[in-house]
């Protein structure tokens, strides 16, 4: 009986997985050797029973200008233990480019780097329409910026630099109330925390 639900968990992980499209790798840093599920392989377009990826190799797909950002990443994970969380276009075996996410996590033994592990997703489809996204906002005339659950900046146009004082590299990824604290005690910020909880629209 625990065979049958292992079998069936093991089945139901790898159905997920690729419903999500969501591969694993891994990376022996001291046998110099790397392993990349059938999923990867999928993402690449290589086959996995002829293509024995390599750390040269798997750089290789990186598009150019992705290639050194990525193995900046990897070396200050081999030397500080340091996961990683990032994402990126590669560019498959068949010419096509493709944006993915790549999650690492570390294995020390004594302050050294014994491998890496991760996941390898494909995010294409959703990055291309956030893309599109982006670029529509960029061409509205009027300021806007958008904020996450947690009061994060994750879009800040060129109007809101203008009308703000502030550039989009200052904000993104900051709290607005951290940056704007002459708000953060104003009828602004209770309209803004009524209209997360609600999801209607408020009037300032």
């Amino acid at each position: 009986m625990k065979e049958k639900k292992e079998d069936f968990n093991s089945y139901f992980y790898q159905q997920a997985s690729k419903l999500a499209r969501i591969g694993s790798w891994e990376f022996d840093v001291v046998g110099d050797k790397i392993y990349w599920s059938n999923i990867v392989h999928e993402l690449h377009e290589t086959n996995p029973k002829t293509f024995i990826p390599d750390l040269g190799t798997s750089l290789s797909f990186y598009r150019v200008d992705f290639r050194s950002m990525v193995n900046e990443i990897l070396q200050n994970c081999i030397k500080t233990g340091v996961a990683f969380d990032f994402e990126a276009v590669i560019v498959t075996k068949k010419k096509k480019e493709r944006w993915i996410r790549a999650i690492g996590n570390v294995e020390m033994v004594e302050g050294k780097c014994q491998r890496i592990y991760g996941s390898f997703q494909d995010i294409h489809v959703s990055k291309m329409l956030e893309l599109q996204i982006r670029e529509i906002l960029g061409s509205i005339s009027d300021a806007f910026y958008a904020v996450d659950k947690n009061w994060k900046f994750t879009y800040f146009n060129k109007e809101a630099e203008n009308l703000l004082l502030k550039k989009a590299d200052e904000v993104l990824g900051k709290n607005i109330w951290e940056l704007f604290p002459a708000s953060a005690n104003t009828s602004i910020r209770k309209i803004y925390q009524r209209v997360a909880r609600t999801k209607k629209h408020g009037i300032l």
